[in-house]
């Protein structure tokens, strides 16, 4: 109802919405966009997915260039041209890129619990492990069966947030982590799980070998510069 009735769409009928993820986005974040992106294409409404900060960890590159993600720096966004605005994966304005007094937020789903938001539509479950559960659900209730990038997303966000399973991890997570694996890609998860290091990583390593200093037995400092 918040897209369908926005006056402001397009003129072409479509409404368009932002899909901003929190700051420095985890792959929880990026599969729940992802799949909220799919969500809207049911609907017939576009949208971009933003994010904020920088894609840290090279699994998490190499999820989003091995699944061939298209997401924008927010600074590379004119925010006003959308219709709507969707935040993932967090509920608490002080991990967003946006201010929320500046821009008003349509939509928020998320899995964790004590955030300050306050929108029109709000999803959020703290009993389940992974937003990316909560977003599959969507999916199935809408009879969308995720392409094998979109499932590899999603099982490896539900893997990552719950530690493999190791931590608050709900029956709702194990059930979806069981859905995917069938639809997932195992060798393109592996390359993501372990992506090959590239030559800056492998010298800033060197560098800090080159450069430790044993504080105790158990511990030791390197300064590797900025």
């Amino acid at each position: 109802a918040i897209i369908l009735k926005n006056e402001n769409a397009e003129d072409n009928g479509r409404a368009s919405f932002l899909i901003i993820m929190h700051n420095n986005p985890d792959p929880d974040s990026i599969a729940s966009a992802m799949a909220l992106k799919k969500v809207f294409e049911k609907w017939n409404v576009d949208s971009d997915i933003s994010y904020g900060g920088k894609i840290e960890f090279d699994e998490n590159k190499a999820m989003i260039n091995l699944l061939g993600v298209k997401i924008i720096p927010i600074y590379d966004i004119d925010i006003k041209q959308y219709d709507g605005i969707a935040v993932v994966d967090t509920s608490t304005s002080k991990l967003l890129p946006i201010d929320p007094n500046n821009y008003k937020i349509d939509i928020v789903i998320d899995h964790h619990e004590n955030g300050d938001l306050n929108t029109e539509y709000m999803d959020i479950r703290p009993d389940i492990g992974a937003t990316a559960t909560i977003l599959l659900e969507y999916l199935i209730q809408l009879n969308l069966t995720p392409k094998q990038d979109l499932a590899t997303a999603l099982y490896y966000a539900i893997c990552t947030d719950t530690n493999y399973f190791k931590r608050k991890t709900s029956k709702k997570d194990f059930e979806a982590a069981g859905y995917l694996q069938d639809l997932m890609d195992p060798k393109t998860l592996e390359m993501i799980e372990n992506p090959e290091m590239d030559t800056e990583s492998m010298e800033i390593l060197a560098r800090s070998i080159t450069n430790r200093k044993v504080i105790r037995s158990s511990i030791a400092l390197s300064y590797v510069g900025k």
